[in-house]
């Protein structure tokens, strides 16, 4: 059983014999080791001369209690949810509610969330952090309006504590207001008329035409010599005006417009005599590749560096180098049956798990395994890329609480490099592509045919590990066809 909760556990022995008692109470059997489910019992009444009674009083209750959902929950003996993320949404439910005080079933939660600091979310979440993601998205998929208050009760620096579990925050939304009445309003019918056709868009001056200005028909006729020019937006009392009637708004100017000086502040881009674009400022102009040269410019010289003296001879290219074709990349098992799995180039480093429980203690978890995996990777080729590797984050994620931080090497790190080094496994064994996938019961790790290791196999490091409590899941490797 995960986990097994008493609020009141009274048994008729003296004080030192009650603690092995209850020891031996809330351990579970070994047919409930793999059961999810947690029990709240509310009171227990034991004797510890016999066991068995115990043990029966235990699932009498078990089979008693009702689900989060009863109305009778408040006076129920005994509590059960299927597993720890249900339990977690239902605790942060009634916090946001304001009623997790009334339950006597959150007793022990609040009494524990104390002891993180901040607020009794922030240290309900931090001490269950692994289940923390599954909690959030099935409150996301039944109230999101619980997921959204929850969020509002931590502080900001207990967002950033969280780091990337948490769901990033809505960007706030972005209102276009003009700063005149008239632009405003101007700009707001524009945009209400945008994109509809048979719906013409009121045309305006930019500024009254002076008194002494020539009518329309004694002004000259714009010729290709003396082509007719544009009038620009201009900028009065704060707001943008409006364009002239032979001028397209601004919200009409396409992309390319906007690029060649059409859009909205831009002059228009200067031509050349010829017709031609003019050379670019602060430098002559730049030759494109594959373009004949103008006349007067002779092509660029290639410049080659002279190869020194006693250089070994260049390797020719492959066949397929030759011919253009890639060489394709080592295939990963489709991730069809595994919807929860992440890709990762080092798959096959979680098998370093055998070393660390082995040497590390029982007391060793996920951030021991990724530590010590890349330690021993260490000098392969591409380290910015392997500490950007998705596997890493997955691991940091499984502990309930963020590791202390290492000021020296382990001891028993020299001990399991002294394993590898006796089965003669190298770095490159465990720097093999797959996914890894973790549920709420299991971590599987696919791996392709292609990358079975003759030397991990006789070190029997990729067999089934089964339930790890440290990590409160099954690990099994599997390999799989491409």
């Amino acid at each position: 059983m995960t986990d097994l909760v008493v609020e009141r556990l009274r048994a008729a022995a003296p004080p030192g014999v009650a603690r092995a008692a209850a020891e031996t109470l809330l351990h579970p059997a070994l047919d409930l080791a793999r059961d999810r489910r947690v029990l709240i019992v509310r009171r227990l009444r034991v004797d510890p001369s016999d066991p068995d009674a115990a043990r029966a009083a235990l699932l009498s209750l078990r089979g008693r209690a009702v689900r989060p959902g009863d109305p009778t929950a408040a006076d129920a003996p005994a509590l059960l949810f299927d597993d720890l993320v249900e339990a977690l949404a239902a605790f942060t439910r009634d916090l946001t509610d304001g009623v997790a005080g009334d339950r006597w079933y959150w007793t022990s939660w609040l009494r524990r969330a104390r002891g993180h600091g901040g607020t009794p979310l922030y240290g309900a979440w931090r001490e269950h952090l692994p289940w923390l993601p599954a909690a959030l998205r099935e409150l996301a998929a039944t109230t999101p309006e619980v997921a959204g208050r929850a969020l509002a009760l931590l502080d900001p620096a207990e967002r950033q504590a969280f780091g990337a579990v948490l769901p990033p925050e809505p960007d706030p939304p972005v209102t276009v207001r003009g700063r005149g009445n008239r632009a405003g309003a101007a700009l707001r019918a524009a945009a209400a008329t945008l994109g509809r056709p048979g719906i013409r868009r009121p045309r305006r001056a930019t500024r009254r035409a002076p008194a002494t200005a020539a009518p329309p028909e004694s002004r000259p006729p714009a010729t290709s010599r003396s082509p007719a020019r544009r009038p620009h937006p201009t900028r009065a009392r704060g707001a943008v005006a409006l364009v002239r009637s032979d001028r397209p708004s601004p919200l009409d100017a396409p992309a390319w417009g906007r690029l060649q000086g059409r859009g909205p502040g831009r002059s228009p881009t200067p031509q050349a005599p010829d017709g031609g674009s003019p050379p670019r400022r602060g430098g002559p102009a730049r030759l494109r590749i594959g373009t004949p040269a103008r006349r007067g410019q002779s092509p660029p010289r290639t410049h080659r560096v002279p190869r020194p003296v006693g250089a070994p001879p260049r390797t020719p290219r492959g066949p397929a180098r030759r011919a253009g074709v890639r060489r394709r990349a080592t295939p990963v098992p489709p991730s069809s049956r595994w919807p929860e799995g992440v890709a990762t180039r080092h798959a096959a480093a979680v098998q370093l798990l055998h070393l660390v429980l082995r040497f590390g203690g029982e007391d060793a978890g996920a951030a021991d395994l990724s530590r010590f995996a890349q330690w021993v990777l260490r000098d392969r080729p591409r380290r910015g890329r392997r500490r950007r590797d998705p596997l890493w984050a997955l691991l940091a994620a499984l502990d309930e609480a963020p590791a202390p931080a290492l000021r020296r090497r382990p001891a028993w790190w020299d001990a399991a490099a002294g394993f590898l080094a006796d089965a003669g496994l190298t770095p490159a064994s465990f720097e093999r592509p797959g996914l890894v996938a973790v549920t709420r019961t299991h971590l599987d790790v696919v791996l392709g045919l292609e990358e079975i290791d003759l030397g991990v196999r006789l070190a029997g490091l990729d067999q089934d590990l089964g339930w790890v409590p440290r990590l409160g899941r099954v690990v099994c490797f599997h390999f799989e066809g491409a």
